[in-house]
């Protein structure tokens, strides 16, 4: 394998490459589902009067060529016993993400959320509008490899490996796409002593936060870029993984 024949020749190190690239350029960038009050954030209405609150819905990915599933329903009063719900327009948002509505990566559309007359009792009501949409979320790890007994060398001889391998990055961490998801990853020390004369077993783990309010409802897929040369031990995983030809 790559890794096992590069130890031989001093320090190696894995990262994802390509999809590096592609979570250094969004790290920064407003990813996700955006919704933006347009009214006036308090609105007097008559008693008896129909209620209207209006929203801008705007949307962006990592892949600009897909578009996102969005589910979207309004009430007022959240969390009280005078919750009422609300009704969505344009009606082609469903509450549910399995009616499959979509909208183009950074389209803008205009949302709005009514009461009809005498829905809503006197006084001060809170309007709410919820999303639930699918998003996708990048991160990456780098680590470094060098021969075990190399190591142990060095080790013995106190020499700072990374510093004389010329490293900067002598402490890196999981770097991830921004957005309502924080996909982590870690498990194995910055640097790993590897040998030929054995299996070399590393710890892999992965941890999904929210970044946003709300919850993650669920986790529809899990894919993994390993390095060539390193592999899942499906005895040791506590998920099943799918294997194709780019070693997911």
């Amino acid at each position: 394998s790559t890794i096992r024949k590069s130890i031989d020749s001093g320090l190696t190190y894995a990262t994802g490459g390509y999809y590096d690239s592609i979570v250094e350029e969004n790290e920064k960038e407003p990813l996700g589902v955006y919704l933006e009050e347009i009214n006036e954030p308090n609105i007097e209405y008559y008693e008896g009067e129909a209620i209207s609150q209006w929203w801008t819905i705007r949307a962006r990915t990592l892949d600009q060529e897909k578009k996102i599933k969005i589910a979207l329903w309004c009430k007022a009063d959240e969390g009280t016993d005078n919750v009422k719900d609300g009704t969505v327009y344009p009606d082609d948002f469903p509450s549910d993400l399995k009616k499959n509505l979509e909208i183009y990566n950074l389209e803008e559309r205009d949302i709005e959320c009514s009461f009809p007359e005498f829905e809503l009792i006197q006084g001060t009501r809170r309007i709410s509008l919820f999303a639930d949409f699918n998003f996708q979320t990048m991160s990456y790890l780098k680590r470094y490899f060098m021969d075990l007994e190399t190591m142990r060398t060095m080790n013995r001889e106190d020499i700072d490996i990374l510093s004389y391998y010329k490293i900067i990055d002598q402490d890196p961490v999981t770097k991830y796409t921004s957005g309502p998801v924080k996909l982590g990853i870690g498990g194995t020390s910055a640097l790993t002593g590897i040998t030929t004369a054995y299996d070399n077993r590393l710890r892999l783990g992965f941890s999904l936060e929210k970044e946003w309010e709300g919850k993650i409802s669920k986790i529809n897929e899990l894919i993994a870029y390993l390095p060539e040369g390193i592999e899942f031990d499906e005895d040791l995983c506590h998920q099943e993984f799918e294997y194709d030809g780019l070693k997911k």
